[in-house]
């Protein structure tokens, strides 16, 4: 399995908060042409019960379980965990009234301050393509998983957002790859669609993969420049000129269509 090199100083200052996060989350939420939209298409992929007990795991702002609040079924008792501090404690103060059983906590999911056995349930949305060392938080959140107990964990097709990553190479003069490379979700053997299965087996058991078809269609470049500022993939001038590489595309294609594909792997501890 491929480790990247550490990414936590830069994970940690672009994560300390929601902030960016919920910048970047702002394209996909106006611009995605999926009507069922993201969250609830995982929410309605976990067969949670009175009773069941969940670790959410990089939980970021919590929009998972805010927006599908009315789903919930009562007596769920549910942690949500981040490696940030900022982004536990903002999602904590959106839930804070809440009438389900949340508990919040600082954590590393290649170290869980948890017992042995202790969910029915780990969710790891969008974020196991960060980790140094995922043998290891797999080791982990098997450990913390009741026998027969199951992961749910989503990702990135290797080639989604390709159409954007291409004009972010063409400002800067670079193949095209993904231009913040503090994850490793578009390489061959990175936690990603495509391979991320492989991984998951070699752990876990019953592994499956649902996929969720979708794309950007934006009819404007402000959305795509706001979203480049907030990922830090272009600075300065570079933002100008891709602007203007944007707006000229959409004046003669019209809005920019941009594919991107979503897998949830559904494993077994």
């Amino acid at each position: 399995m491929r480790q990247p090199a550490s990414p936590a100083d830069p994970l940690r200052a672009e994560y300390r908060d929601a902030t960016k996060l919920d910048a970047r989350i702002h394209l996909h939420e106006h611009y995605s042409v999926n009507p069922q939209g993201l969250y609830r298409w995982i929410f309605d992929h976990l067969p949670l019960t009175a009773g069941s007990r969940v670790l959410d795991i990089g939980c970021g702002s919590g929009r998972l379980w805010h927006d599908n609040a009315d789903c919930v079924p009562l007596g769920c008792h549910i942690t949500l965990a981040d490696f940030s501090p900022g982004i536990v404690a903002g999602t904590a103060g959106q839930l804070a009234h809440s009438s389900h059983l949340f508990t919040f906590a600082v954590c590393d999911v290649q170290a869980l301050a948890f017992a042995a056995h202790s969910f029915d349930f780990v969710i790891a949305n969008h974020m196991l393509y960060h980790i140094p060392d995922r043998a290891r938080a797999y080791r982990e959140i098997r450990r913390v998983l009741r026998p027969g107990g199951h992961l749910y964990a989503a990702t990135n097709s290797r080639h989604t957002m390709r159409v954007y990553d291409e004009l972010v190479a063409a400002v800067r003069g670079r193949t095209p790859a993904r231009a913040a490379a503090s994850n490793d979700q578009t390489a061959a053997d990175g936690f990603n669609m495509e391979h991320g299965g492989d991984e998951l087996a070699q752990v876990f058991t019953g592994v499956r993969l649902h996929e969720y078809t979708d794309a950007l269609l934006v009819p404007e470049a402000s959305p795509l420049v706001a979203y480049a500022i907030a990922s830090g993939h272009l600075v300065g001038e570079q933002l100008d000129q891709f602007r203007q590489m944007v707006e000229d595309r959409i004046a003669i294609h019209g809005p920019l269509r941009i594919d991107k594909g979503v897998g949830l792997f559904e494993a077994q501890g």
